[in-house]
């Protein structure tokens, strides 16, 4: 029959090889959440930037659009103003030709 109290040879540090694991790993976990929070902090100071950016991008579209706007103003303006001119050369041919009309010699 076996002695009453037969000690495995691992049981004396075993226990405390797994705390030592143990604790390893809690560690590592603990690396891992600090990992993951600089992870999400960086990744809401790139959604921040990004969201400014946006908000510059619209701005200067805004300000395309406002500066389109003008040049078509512009040329709307040039276009009535190359009508008007249009308008006076062709009355000034007008003028012209009556002026051409009373020149000739009158016959009685």
């Amino acid at each position: 029959m076996p002695p009453a109290s037969t000690a495995c040879p691992n049981d004396s540090n075993g226990g405390e090889e797994n705390d030592d694991n143990g604790d390893e790993n809690d560690d590592n976990d603990d690396e891992n959440d600090d990992n993951g929070d600089e992870n999400d902090d960086n990744g809401d100071e790139n959604d921040d930037e990004n969201d400014e950016n946006d908000d510059e991008n619209d701005d200067n579209d805004d300000e395309n659009d406002d500066n389109d706007d003008e040049h078509d103003d512009n040329g709307d303006e040039n276009d009535e103003n190359g009508d008007e001119n249009d308008e006076n050369g062709d009355e000034n041919d007008d003028d012209d030709d009556d002026d051409d009309a009373s020149n000739l010699p009158k016959y009685v």
